[in-house]
């Protein structure tokens, strides 16, 4: 299948559409080649008007896939995404970039050995009913206490405070600020 899209008058994408490769053009059938002009001129006539680019759903060419919102820069002949954020700037290789690099720490490690879901208590004193002697210890398949799991945090972009948050996967949850300077995470 080829894909297809129509941009408005400022070069952003308005709708993707796929198209059969099968369908005859005058450079013949649409998945002969990429960049198909042909394919780009049979949208315009089937879709009744509007401009059109076919984009790769590989991402071959024009850098990449490209859906609705993304601006097409006919100079580099490319796909650009929409940009996520307002601080956000392209850098060469027209690519978004937050203010904050991207922080190196994505990963946590749980130690295995703690409660995991909820604390069953263990009643050894039959003269003490309320008196908790132990707790069930739920370890998953193939672990053992001590062992560790890594788990990955949940990174999002703060814009109002233009830093990189993060919460575990923890219960209750644990939120956390990156400190670009000491490569680290603090708690909030």
């Amino acid at each position: 299948m080829a894909h297809f899209a129509e941009l408005d008058k400022n070069n952003i994408v308005k709708r993707v559409v796929v198209v059969a490769n099968d369908i005859e053009t005058e450079a013949g059938p649409l998945g002969n080649n990429d960049k198909h002009v042909d394919g780009e001129a049979w949208c315009a006539r089937f879709f009744k008007g509007g401009v059109w680019k076919q984009t790769s759903y590989t991402h071959n060419f024009r850098k990449q896939f490209c859906g609705a919102n993304f601006t097409y820069d006919p100079v580099q002949d490319i796909f650009i995404q929409p940009q996520p954020y307002e601080s956000f700037t392209l850098d060469s290789n027209s690519d978004w970039q937050p203010p904050v690099a991207v922080p190196t720490i994505t990963t946590y490690e749980d130690p295995l050995g703690e409660v995991y879901g909820e604390p069953q208590p263990i009643y050894g004193d039959p003269e003490e009913p309320t008196r908790v002697t132990g707790q069930t210890v739920i370890i998953p398949e193939g672990k053992s206490v001590g062992d560790v799991i890594i788990k990955s945090y949940l990174l999002f972009w703060d814009e109002p405070n233009l830093r990189w948050g993060a919460k575990d996967k923890e219960t209750p949850v644990n939120n956390f600020i990156w400190d670009a300077s000491a490569l680290s995470w603090v708690s909030e």
